[in-house]
């Protein structure tokens, strides 16, 4: 809908272009109000529909950091190149095989970038073909095979090349739209609607990622078993909306403890687990010990003005080289869980060792 009110706001704008050329040509230029008419609107028309969607999806720039951006060259796609070389193939052939049908030699590359691309990208690469099209055409490399001192010629070319520009931007809008309804359903499959955090699936798929790519590499994991403490208590005594308030403060300050690197997810219920990579057993202790200290201290203020206090028993287990299994390494910390809650609770307890698989 938003490439419907563009055109319509477009047209307006080169409409009202077109009244004011009605009373500039006949007085300046010599001509015919319905020549000015013609002649402004088709050219505000190309100049609005070419240069205003990239001004309208320019993102905002933040160079990231070099050893970032090696990393994302070394991971680009070079297939994703394909569409660009069908666009130079394109405005090749028109010089080539000049003619009637030359204009349209690029619409088959412009559908395939705005089914690949970003908008902004897609917008900017229509910006340029249009550019190209209209100086091949006035300095002579392009060929049409129409005389474009006859009347009305030039504007039936500029109408056409507005045309050629709305394919691409039309297809690249609704691609954008099914990507970010993609996304969101991907998040909400994903992520547990109450905490924010991930949901037991896709902690799961995140966890076995993360490993996976380690395999055969030395690289350390720790996870984290975390249980709050008397949590049934709560539901009963205040209620399941308190126990959704005291969930979702946990999963917030528990997040806030973390890397960014870290995965974090509700296994169930008052259960969460943390996978920590790249993490020492003395490191993964501090991090289990901060969210234990920081729960313990955390005030939730119900509803009905309670002040409620709760904690967490962690147990952990490390795994000091790969591969090792998520199921051998978070039953290993579940364990130490279940020591920490069986000494009293409200405490960080550390695992056993995981050894690595034979593989």
């Amino acid at each position: 809908m938003s490439v419907v009110y563009f055109v319509v706001i477009v047209a307006a704008a080169s409409l009202a272009a077109g009244l004011m050329g009605m009373v500039i040509n006949p007085l300046i230029f010599g001509g015919t109000a319905a020549d000015g008419l013609l002649i402004w609107f088709t050219s505000e028309l190309v100049d609005y529909l070419v240069i205003l969607p990239v001004i309208l999806t320019m993102p905002r720039w933040r160079l990231p950091p070099r050893n970032q951006r090696r990393r994302e060259l070394r991971s680009i796609n070079w297939l994703l190149v394909a569409p660009v070389l069908t666009l130079l193939l394109g405005g090749l052939l028109g010089l080539v095989i000049s003619g009637p049908g030359a204009i349209s030699y690029l619409v088959p590359g412009l559908l395939w970038c705005a089914l690949v691309y970003s908008l902004f990208v897609t917008a900017v690469l229509t910006l340029l073909c249009s550019v190209w099209t209209l100086m091949a055409v006035s300095v002579g490399y392009l060929h049409l095979g129409s005389d474009f001192d006859a009347r009305h010629a030039l504007q039936s070319f500029r109408i056409g090349v507005a045309l050629m520009v709305l394919a691409p931007l039309a297809v690249a809008s609704v691609m954008a739209a099914r990507n970010e309804l993609l996304s969101q359903l991907q998040h909400a499959a994903s992520h547990d609607r109450l905490t924010g955090v991930l949901n037991r699936a896709g902690f799961m798929d995140r966890a076995e990622g993360l490993l996976h790519g380690a395999t055969g590499r030395d690289r350390p994991f720790v996870a984290l078993m975390l249980d709050i403490d008397h949590f049934k208590r709560v539901n009963d005594l205040h209620g399941h909306a308190a126990g959704d308030q005291v969930l979702a403060g946990f999963a917030q300050l528990a997040s806030r403890c973390l890397r960014d690197s870290d995965v974090i997810g509700r296994l169930g219920g008052e259960e969460f687990a943390v996978l920590l990579p790249d993490a020492t057993p003395a490191a993964a202790q501090a991090v289990a010990q901060r969210i234990c200290d920081a729960c313990a201290t955390q005030v939730t203020s119900l509803l009905d003005g309670t002040q409620l206090v709760t904690t967490v028993s962690i147990g952990t287990a490390h795994a000091p080289s790969m591969p090792v299994s998520l199921e051998a390494l978070l039953s290993a910390a579940d364990e130490a869980l279940y020591r920490a809650k069986q000494a009293g609770r409200n405490q960080v307890v550390m695992g056993n060792l995981v050894p690595a698989v034979v593989m």
